[in-house]
């Protein structure tokens, strides 16, 4: 019996052994160069456990043996070589390898940081806001940079006028405002001024010349003459505004005359030149805006699903558009509608027979300036339903087209630091992203990352992930670095303006998810920069994620702009739609085709059927090309489609 007693002892006491041998066998190597220069990266070649948590990483010779070197003075262990950012103070260090335990120093291995020197060359002086050539001579370490901040200000100082250094000579823009400033080349993490120029900023003059008065809403052409700098444009503003006011009325100063659009709120306005970086006005010159009218004439009665023509009269400004709505509806529940250009308007009637509304709507703030009833028929026959699935078609599981790419658009602006309940729109934003990559999205897919407005006052994009197959892991540690920054602007259009380059390299549809919580505020044209995109035909998709938008007007000009994208619009209210949100944008869209090439409806694949009256179509995936199936569909029935 007491043999018997032993053996369960023994056997613990056989483990304990075990894991002590186990961590008695942890060791490792390090090699890497006896020195490097205060700054730079560190190669570092290792063996040892490589387990999860193990770090490698430099610190200060003589540091206790459990201190933990923070980022990005260590990484984890994985491959057989890392590479480690060095501090930017020169002198004597270690590098360590750390296991999973704090105390438990695997490896050591000292190096030197050798002290760095720069220089700077540069004009003298400049105009404000232009553009000057900066010759350079320095460590050129990843992150360094070169500020133009005010003569004397404190050491550490750095300013939104700065410029990665990059090959020498490197551009750097001028300070609007002028005065007496210094070029400093700055280290990036303790802001080391490594070297400095002197700057003198002088100021420039403008002009600008326009109609007296304009429709609302309308186009107009000014003439100007001005610097011409990058980021100056004409804006149109409440007359007597504060100096420094932009708005979204505006256009680039690039060439003149220039042409842009007006407001549609009547009243006294100003023309204005302003300057990129602080926006201060250069020129002004007054501008009227006055109402406009707009008629229609359709039929009092149509048949579903039949196209008829509406004569109209109106504006016709840019986006404005003609509509078919449910009698008595809202401005965002449209049943179809059409972009107008010249009369007639040809629209499809509702398949739903009832009574409805056409509405001539404009572009910028929905207001209705003319409507007509009419009345919807039960056609001859009753609509069949068409539902697409992919089981054969090489669409990947997630949803996501074989062969192309995904770029996610976010939104990290002030508005995104509002709370849904107890959380941030921010961090509801990057769970659920985290989650679209994790388990939504193929790994291996070609995936991208852009995100705006993480710098205050500023209309800044970033491509923070390029394009390249998608590691969940890695994505996840990206977007756990993100955060939303105060009074940072939305540049919508100037987002979507670099998804050309982003996926320059892809062969297969480009789909673009833009998860935003607000219209556009960096005076850019979302609509047309789309048109333009399209237009290029680089087999692209755009899906616009609407995140707790509840302005209907704002959620009806997403709407507008996804279909331009020949992608859809997801409402998203909460961290719950915001999940659904996301895995419906990555699905690939259909329309179905009539045998005139009229586009009478389309859906999700794997999504809920489409109704679709009687006779011969073309199913084929929106934005691909060549794939497509023929379909036959019948009264009261369901007709299958697998693409």
């Amino acid at each position: 019996m007491f043999a018997k007693a032993l053996l369960p002892i023994s056997a613990v006491l056989i483990g304990l052994l075990g894991t002590c041998l186990a961590w008695a066998a942890d060791t490792a190597t390090l090699d890497t160069p006896p020195s490097v220069p205060a700054g730079a990266g560190i190669p570092v070649k290792w063996t040892g456990p490589g387990k999860q948590w193990d770090r490698i990483g430099v610190v200060p010779v003589g540091a206790p043996d459990s201190e933990s070197p923070d980022a990005p003075w260590s990484t984890y262990a994985t491959g057989n070589q890392v590479w480690i950012i060095a501090p930017e103070t020169p002198g004597e260090y270690e590098v360590r390898y750390l296991g999973r335990d704090p105390d438990a120093l695997l490896a050591r291995r000292k190096i030197t940081l050798s002290p760095v020197t720069a220089s700077l060359q540069a004009p003298a002086s400049a105009a404000a806001g232009s553009e000057i050539d900066v010759k350079w001579t320095g460590p050129g370490n990843g992150d360094d940079r070169i500020f133009i901040v005010k003569a004397g200000a404190a050491e550490g100082t750095k300013t939104d006028d700065s410029a990665p250094v990059g090959s020498s000579p490197t551009h750097i823009t001028v300070p609007d405002e002028p005065g007496d400033y210094e070029l400093r080349y700055i280290t990036p993490r303790l802001a080391i001024t490594l070297a400095r120029a002197p700057l003198g900023v002088s100021a420039t003059t403008a002009t600008v010349e326009g109609p007296g008065s304009a429709l609302a809403g309308a186009s107009i052409e000014v003439k100007w003459t001005g610097p011409a700098n990058r980021y100056d444009r004409i804006y149109i503003v409440k007359a007597g505004a504060p100096d420094r006011t932009t708005s979204d009325f505006s256009t680039p100063a690039e060439k003149s005359p220039a042409r842009v659009t007006v407001p549609e709120a009547l009243g006294d306005y100003e023309i204005r030149y302003v300057m990129g970086g602080i926006h201060h006005a250069l020129a002004q010159a007054p501008i009227t805006i006055t109402s406009v009218t707009a008629s229609l004439d359709g039929p009092d009665t149509v048949t579903a699903g039949s196209y008829f023509k509406v004569n109209w009269k109106g504006p016709g400004n840019d986006y404005d558009y003609i509509a078919t709505f449910p009698k008595g509806s809202a401005v965002d529940k449209y049943v179809d509608a059409v972009s107008i250009s010249k009369s007639p308007a040809v629209l499809r009637a509702p398949l739903a027979v009832g009574e409805y509304e056409l509405r001539y709507q404009t572009a910028q703030t929905g207001t209705t300036l003319a409507h007509a009833a009419l009345r919807v028929t039960p056609a001859k026959q009753e609509p069949g339903l068409v539902r697409v699935s992919a089981a054969h078609s090489g669409i990947r599981s997630g949803g996501v087209s074989s062969g192309g790419a995904v770029e996610v658009i976010l939104d990290a602006s002030g508005s995104m630091l509002q709370k849904i309940g107890s959380e941030r729109r921010i961090d509801i934003a990057k769970r659920t992203l985290k989650n679209l990559t994790a388990n939504v999205i193929p790994a291996g897919t070609p995936f991208a990352l852009r995100v705006f407005g993480r710098e205050a006052n500023s209309c800044q994009t970033d491509l923070d992930i390029p394009p390249r197959p998608l590691d969940p892991a890695a994505v996840a540690a990206k977007i756990d670095e993100l955060s939303a920054k105060s009074n940072a602007k939305t540049p919508i259009a100037a987002s979507l303006e670099k998804v050309a380059s982003d996926l320059n390299g892809v062969r297969g549809e480009r789909l673009v998810i833009l998860v935003t919580d607000g219209e556009e505020t960096c005076a850019g044209k979302p609509a047309k920069t789309i048109q333009k995109l399209m237009k290029q035909g680089i087999n692209v998709r755009i899906n616009i994620v609407g995140f707790a938008v509840d302005d209907r007007k704002t959620a009806a000009l997403f709407r507008q702009w996804s279909s331009a994208g020949g992608g859809g619009y997801f409402d998203a209210q909460n961290a719950a739609s915001l999940d659904e949100a996301f895995s419906l944008a990555v699905k690939p869209r259909f329309e179905i085709v009539d045998a005139q090439k009229r586009v009478v409806a389309e859906g999700l694949v794997g999504g809920e059927p489409v109704n679709v009256l009687p006779g011969k179509y073309t199913v084929r995936l929106k934005g691909s090309r060549g794939r497509s199936h023929s379909a036959t569909v019948s009264p009261n029935a369901t007709t299958n489609v697998d693409l």
